[in-house]
Order: C-alpha cells, then sequence, then structure tokens
C-alpha cells in the first residue's frame, strides 16, 4: 500500500523515464493520470469532492471558483482559493478572464491554454488510435506525439507543484487558527 504522494511519485518516475526512452504513449498516459489526480486534489482543497467528475468538470470547478472567488464567505477558502489564482495565473495551465464564463473561454482562448489544450489533444489522439480507414490505412507514428508528451510532462508539473503549495498553504492556515 502507498500513499497518495508516493503513487503520483512513481508516476512521475515513470512518466520522465517513457519520455526519456521515447515511449511517447506510456509518458502521455501517466502524465494525463496526474493530471486527473492533481485536479482531483485541488477540488478537495477547495472543498468538493469530484472523484467522479472529468477532467473538464474538475477544470471548470477549478476556473469559476477563481473567477468567484470574491463571493466566498468563508474567509479561509477565499485565502486557499486567492493562492490558487496567483499560482495558476504563474503558468499557462488556464487564463482566467472574469468577464467569461469557462466555456466561453475555451472557444476564444482554449487552444492557448496548456491545460485545455493537453486535454483535447490527448483525446484526439487517443481517437486517432481505434480509427481505421480502410480506404486509407495508416499505422500511428508514435514519435509525431514527443510534443504532446512534452506538454504533458510540463502540465503534469506545474499541476504537482500547486496542489503541494496549497496543501502547505491550508497547513499554514489551520496553524494560525490554532
Amino acid at each position: 500500500m502507498c500513499n497518495q504522494s508516493e503513487f503520483v511519485d512513481n508516476l512521475k518516475k515513470r512518466m520522465h523515464e517513457s519520455y526519456e526512452s521515447k515511449f511517447y504513449l506510456e509518458s502521455i498516459a501517466c502524465s494525463y493520470a496526474i493530471i486527473e489526480n492533481r485536479t482531483k486534489r485541488i477540488c478537495e482543497h477547495l472543498g468538493k469532492s469530484m472523484s467522479r467528475a472529468s477532467l473538464y468538470e474538475k477544470t471548470q470547478f477549478i476556473y469559476e471558483s477563481i473567477k468567484n472567488m470574491e463571493l466566498e464567505r468563508d474567509k479561509k477558502k477565499r485565502k486557499i482559493v486567492g493562492f490558487l489564482k496567483y499560482r495558476i495565473l504563474e503558468t499557462n495551465l488556464l487564463g482566467i478572464d472574469f468577464t467569461k464564463e469557462y466555456g466561453e473561454l475555451l472557444k476564444k482562448q482554449g487552444k492557448d491554454l496548456q491545460l485545455v489544450r493537453f486535454r483535447k489533444d490527448r483525446n484526439d489522439f487517443t481517437h486517432e488510435m481505434y480509427i481505421y480507414n480502410s480506404e486509407n490505412p495508416k499505422l500511428t507514428d508514435f514519435n509525431d506525439y514527443e510534443e504532446l508528451a512534452r506538454m504533458g510532462i510540463d502540465v503534469a508539473n506545474h499541476l504537482c507543484k500547486i496542489c503541494s503549495s496549497m496543501k502547505c498553504k491550508i497547513k499554514a492556515l489551520k496553524e494560525e487558527t490554532k
């Protein structure tokens, strides 16, 4: 049995080893698992269980939590969301445009946001692998997905750092109230 940190650390190690060995499909699978896990954990840090939610739903919840931060009445939670906002804005994972709803943001900026782009490109890649066209059969060249694997590593690493720092922030806020 291992705890969640060991689980993610093992996936990160495997993700990097796979990438270095040019096993991009495996690296993409590991980074996607980390991304799903870390976004779920961020949602839990924000007070919502999202165990069965899709990555789209978790990302939407994170975006809306940040966008609507000023409406939050709980001071501790508002501090945590503010901290998350600061950490997210340091990256290109998820743009926060307070004038747009999540769906509208995706239509306008989706290709520019790493987390969104990785999710979409990984889904497209997965669908491409199972489609067979008898008129134009071809094998998938997995080397074409090196960039996607690299992006997955970057997104996973950013989310791991954000999640760890949120955990520390929450612990510090609990210490303040003692």
